[in-house]
């Protein structure tokens, strides 16, 4: 019998990764905050923030509280980084991941489900009165019917990939994914024998998880599909209605009978954390701030005179003591 090897004893991931061994194997993955391919990691300067909605408040891991009025749908600006919620007012506001600087995007819209493109400024949302999917520039107001999706039905949600440029669409009918092109305007159906009742995507490995509702149970299956049509169960399941969230390593479960959120490895599928949360959860996202402090430039002399302090959205420069901040100089 061949010996056993303890690849990660031997330090082959980088120092910012989580090794996982295996029999005659071993792999990394960079932790939150890195990037890479787990044997080389560098830092994003982000900051993960974990945000759920109840149905008048959006609450963050972070001491973010956001009052909303009744019935909100939370949604995640990625590229400018903001929140984004529709409720009863009708209006679509972009708030701060710090709950400040609240603007409306778009008044008086009939909205049930929607995405945003920040880059473009452009808004596709599932019309709550013709069940159909528009897309409004946010510059101009010109608000249109999407005529690629027209025969699209059955949808429970959609997000946005920024990197590549689609739109992704869950519907509760074969097929339950739908990849737009939003340069092209062209589609691609995942097909699979399943019912989408929400997802989350993945850009950066070109992946969409989702959760497949099989009415024979009444379970609500963890599913992951690949850009490339493949897909995988991935043999956890919950009783009643979930949402999804992920950051670079982990898929965030917004178990919404249960009132907490569960924390799965992406590659081991090992439940490694549960938070318990406020009674009537609706929406889970996770939002990325940029962490000036991680950058290093806009403090002065940070090694010697100074500290940073990041906080969502913000950050703030503090002068040791002996020192008192003079414009952008300790002095």
């Amino acid at each position: 019998m061949a010996d056993y090897i303890d690849e990660c004893a031997r330090g082959y991931c980088d120092p910012n990764a989580d090794c996982v061994n295996s029999v005659g194997s071993f792999y990394c993955t960079c932790r939150s905050g890195f990037t890479g391919n787990g044997l080389n990691c560098s830092e994003t300067c982000e900051d993960e923030i974990l945000f759920y909605s109840t149905s008048s408040e959006i609450i963050s891991n972070s001491s973010v509280s956001i009052p909303t009025t009744d019935n909100n749908i939370l949604g995640y600006d990625k590229y400018n980084r903001r929140l984004l919620y529709y409720d009863d007012t009708q209006n679509l506001y972009s708030v701060g991941l710090n709950g400040l600087n609240s603007t409306v995007l778009i008044n008086k819209a009939n909205i049930a489900e929607f995405a945003y493109d920040g880059e473009r400024g452009v808004l596709y949302y599932l019309n709550s009165l013709t069940l159909k999917i528009n897309s409004v520039n946010i510059s101009s107001g010109e608000d249109v019917p999407v005529q690629a999706l027209d025969s699209l039905s059955g949808i429970k949600g959609m997000e946005m990939d920024i990197k590549n440029r689609y739109l992704l669409i869950a519907k509760s009918s074969d097929p339950p994914i739908v990849r737009f092109d939003i340069t092209s305007l062209a589609t691609q159906d995942i097909n699979f024998d399943g019912s989408a009742q929400t997802l989350s995507v993945d850009q950066d490995n070109e992946v969409v998880y989702w959760d497949n509702f099989i009415v024979s149970t009444g379970t609500y299956n963890l599913t992951r599909s690949s850009y490339t049509g493949e897909t995988v169960p991935l043999n956890i399941s919950y009783d009643a209605e979930i949402d999804l969230a992920q950051d670079y390593m982990y898929l965030y479960v917004l178990d919404k009978e249960n009132n907490r959120i569960d924390k799965y490895n992406k590659r081991t599928w090992v439940e490694i954390n549960v938070s318990n949360i406020n009674a009537g959860s609706r929406r889970l996202i996770v939002a990325f701030d940029y962490d000036e402090c991680c950058v290093g430039t806009y403090c002065p002399d940070m090694v010697n005179v100074s500290k940073c302090l990041n906080t969502p959205s913000s950050f703030e420069c503090m002068c040791y003591e002996g020192y008192f901040l003079n414009g952008t100089i300790c002095q």
